[in-house]
């Protein structure tokens, strides 16, 4: 380098020149200098003539000299100049010393210019090399956005030419673990193990559903991302499906598998029929309550009656107590559930239906045993109802009784099996019977509820006020609305009636206000909306 700077090139290659007719090791010559010097050049020409030379004598060289060369062929070169050269440097040892960016250039290079046969040998030599996983997911990012299918074909591969194919399969899984296409890779890794009847741990397999369920759970919120575009959602319902089952075997945790099952549920309103086919397929010392629910859940967001009443038909089949989160996930769907959800059961008002009166008490005789089971989601409340059910009450209050009776025969079952009514039981009972115009039904309810020791909670503080709000007595309403969180005021209130007291516990939610501006923006009365 000294005598390229002090007299030129032309010196510097005599030098070299010479010294290659000295009796040393060809690898000892000054290679890298020249490289370097014909690169910042531009000098092609020759430096195509070095190149033939060290590759025709396999002669190694450092890792910039080897750096230099690849990152000049990749910016100037076809693929097949490239893979030459790579495979010079897999001979001689080196190939190691290249560089990420230059593996993520070439098998680009390779997807554009549908190079298999160079694609192929280049994933069994990064195999083979053992390269760290923060060169797949360079590569794997970079072929992710080009084609899915060349990213399949490159995972599938790799753990195919893998002695370590486990090994193989949790450095791809750890090489995308942040990436927007983790749910793609996790699934070919699964389906390239399955392939040659490998079972991955209970650990892979979590990391596998977690991997999809995390990208459902962002393609449904950044729908409108480049990535949330290019993996449908379709896809990862699909994906979900075919690794529950395993998942399962390999005894990932109960926890996961019932969110993978709920996000199937609700994908759509027949998509139940697919979880009770996994659900069936499992070895019966498997199936667990969970499971059910989460299938049940599913079908309650879905508003398919049908399909939870097919839940329940299994889950008794199956000679399984259904516990009270399930009834209430039954209960929830029945209590917000649409005439066209129900048009499978007949009429809307049977000889049966009328012979029950919804008006009468709920059973009294429940068990108090306590159950921490979760409340039910926000996704799961029914949406307020519309100006016209405000006003007039419900336009087909028939279905509603139906749909009550429908509750209250969960309210039996209930206690017919000692469970302990929570809040999510109340809340659903209070819905029905707003639903209904079963008004003294539902105060009765509030009263039974703190009488069994729960107290109130936001949800049914909420029904609450929505039942005055349907019998149209805004004044009631807003009686509850002022004493809530007001210990003051519900102690008032509380001294002629006692269900106030339990208001002053209550946490005041952005849905009361909701409820009360609807009414108004409703009626008109813009100014105390406002």
């Amino acid at each position: 380098m000294v005598l390229i700077e002090k007299r030129g090139i032309d010196a510097a290659q005599a030098a070299f020149d010479f010294l290659s007719t000295l009796p040393t090791l060809q690898a000892n010559l000054p290679f890298t200098p020249l490289i370097q010097y014909y690169v910042n050049s531009n000098m092609v020409e020759k430096l195509e003539i070095l190149l033939r030379r060290i590759v025709q004598h396999d002669i190694p060289l450092s890792i910039s000299g080897v750096n230099l060369c690849c990152e000049f062929l990749v910016a100037n070169s076809k693929v097949i100049d490239v893979a030459n050269f790579l495979r010079y440097l897999e001979r001689t040892n080196t190939l190691d010393y290249v560089s990420d960016s230059v593996f993520e250039k070439f098998f680009a290079m390779c997807a554009s210019e549908y190079r298999a046969i160079d694609f192929e040998w280049a994933v069994g030599a990064l195999v083979k090399i053992d390269r760290k996983w923060t060169t797949w997911r360079v590569i794997i990012e970079c072929l992710a956005t080009k084609n899915t299918r060349v990213l399949s074909a490159t995972v599938r591969l790799a753990i195919r030419l893998s002695t370590e194919k486990l090994v193989m399969a949790g450095m791809l899984l750890q090489a995308t673990s942040t990436s927007a296409w983790r749910a793609v890779l996790a699934d070919d890794v699964a389906a390239a193990l399955r392939v040659y009847n490998i079972a991955a741990s209970g650990p892979m397999y979590a990391q596998i559903l977690q991997a999809i369920i995390t990208t459902y759970k962002e393609r449904k919120q950044l729908a409108s991302t480049v990535h949330g575009y290019r993996i449908s959602v379709t896809y990862l319902i699909n994906a979900l499906s075919r690794n529950v089952l395993p998942a399962v075997k390999a005894d990932v945790k109960p926890d996961l598998i019932s969110s993978a099952l709920l996000i199937i549920s609700s994908s759509s309103p027949t998509a139940y029929e697919k979880c009770l086919g996994l659900l069936h397929d499992m070895h019966e010392s498997r199936r667990q309550l969970p499971f059910y629910a989460a299938t049940a859940r599913g079908c309650a967001r879905q508003r398919s009656v049908t399909g939870i009443e097919e839940v329940m038909r299994v889950v008794l089949q199956h000679s399984i107590t259904p516990n009270i989160r399930l009834l209430n996930i039954v209960m929830n769907c029945y209590a917000c559930s649409a005439p066209q959800s129900m048009s499978h059961i007949g009429p809307l008002v049977t000889q049966s239906d009328l012979e029950q009166d919804p008006e009468q008490d709920p059973e009294q005789d429940q068990a108090q045993e306590q159950d921490n089971e979760p409340d039910l989601e926000e996704s799961d409340a029914p949406a307020f109802p519309d100006a016209g059910t405000m006003a007039s009450g419900h336009p087909n209050l028939q279905f509603q009784q139906v749909a009550l009776n429908k509750v209250l025969s969960i309210w039996e079952q209930i206690g017919q099996l000692e469970l302990s009514p929570d809040h999510d039981t109340y809340t659903m009972m209070l819905q029905a019977a707003g639903n209904a115009h079963k008004f003294k039904m539902g105060e009765d309810l509030i009263s039974r509820m703190i009488d069994s020791g729960l107290g109130l909670n936001p949800s049914t503080v909420y029904r609450w006020i929505r039942l005055r709000m349907l019998n149209d007595d805004i004044e009631g309403a807003l009686t509850i609305f002022d004493a809530i969180g007001n210990a003051e005021k519900s102690n008032q209130l509380g001294a002629h009636d006692a269900r106030y007291s339990s208001l002053q516990s209550v946490a005041l939610m952005p849905s009361h206000f909701v409820i009360f501006i609807h009414r108004y923006i409703s009626s008109q009365d813009l100014d105390t909306a406002m």
